[in-house]
């Protein structure tokens, strides 16, 4: 019996099959297929992701892109994700992006480990970008006229910013922001004037102390939902490393007005962590769920005890363990 052929195969199908593969492989039967079918589906692959295990991997793929993909702007994009192991020139990756943004991406993902990232300043054009992901690099310079338009999520996993560039300077982009995710990360203090008012969910993920935590939610006002993990080496046996929680003055806009959930995950109940916790309890008045979780099993029924003694100002909030 004779074999069907790829072009024979259903539409849909040859889309997922090209969604999985890196785009540098994608070209080998991308090239075979078009021999077949002049007008073919992988035209409109939505997931294109970029791998360079090997540098002569990502030269073809460059080479790939300049032949074929640059003169192909039909072509939409739903994620492009960008992971480069080797160094390359603010050019190349430029290159790299401007595919993307010609293609109405939506969420853009790129990771360097732990190089500098020249950000692209095609994505100040892009009215589709509804989420970017950065991991593992650093960033030096956010031009004072780099926007974000449309951005709705931003994730920030070990990413550094060194000199005068903090997270402000990178949020000031993002106007429109509506959920961020940080993680890993040290930060700096956060300008007093500089708000967020968009944003309605933040996750801070092993972070490196509490200092900074009330001025970050400072610049939230209209905060609903809050996720907290401390990083696992300040946990409770290097107390003598944490800079301690330090109580707003005043108590914080998001609080008084806005928050209603709020998830504790690694919980260990140390002082600054319960009198962090004792702040939020008694000043979210439209809290509705408080998530504690907790590692430490010969500590938990003491934490969880203290935990339910604290004052909660919202009468209707449950406090939850897990």
């Amino acid at each position: 019996m004779e074999e069907p052929s790829i072009s024979e195969l259903p539409d849909d199908l040859i889309l997922k099959i090209f969604s999985l593969l890196p785009l540098y492989e994608e070209s080998i039967a991308t090239r075979l297929l078009n021999r077949l079918r002049m007008e073919g589906p992988w035209k409109l692959v939505p997931n294109v992701s970029v791998f360079d295990d090997s540098y002569n991997s990502f030269v073809n793929f460059m080479s790939f892109v300049y032949a074929s993909l640059l003169f192909n702007e039909s072509q939409i994009l739903e994620r492009f994700h960008l992971m480069l192991n080797q160094k390359y020139s603010a050019s190349d990756i430029n290159v790299l992006v401007k595919f993307a943004v010609k293609r109405s991406v939506r969420k853009l993902r790129i990771q360097t480990f732990e190089n500098t990232l020249e950000l692209p300043s095609c994505l100040s054009s892009c009215v589709t970008l509804k989420s970017l992901i950065l991991r593992q690099l650093s960033i030096e310079v956010v031009p004072s006229c780099f926007r974000l338009p449309s951005l709705k999520s931003l994730h920030l996993f070990s990413v550094e910013f060194s000199g005068d560039v903090s997270l402000a300077s990178l949020l000031q982009s993002c106007r429109d922001l509506e959920y961020l995710v940080v993680k890993d990360m040290k930060f700096k203090t956060v300008p007093r004037w500089f708000q967020l008012s968009s944003l309605r969910s933040l996750h801070l993920l092993s972070i490196s102390g509490y200092e900074s935590v009330a001025s970050i939610l400072s610049m939230c006002p209209f905060l609903e939902d809050l996720v907290v993990k401390q990083s696992q080496q300040h946990g409770a046996h290097y107390n003598d490393q944490m800079i301690l929680w330090k109580e707003p003055t005043a108590v914080l806009e998001c609080l008084s007005t806005h928050l209603e959930i709020m998830e504790w995950r690694q919980y260990e109940g140390t002082e600054q962590e319960r009198s962090m916790a004792a702040y939020i309890l008694a000043n979210a008045t439209c809290l509705k769920t408080a998530t504690f979780s907790t590692r430490c099993g010969d500590k938990h029924h003491n934490m969880l005890r203290k935990l339910k003694n604290l004052n909660r100002v919202s009468e209707t909030s449950q406090l939850l363990f897990d």
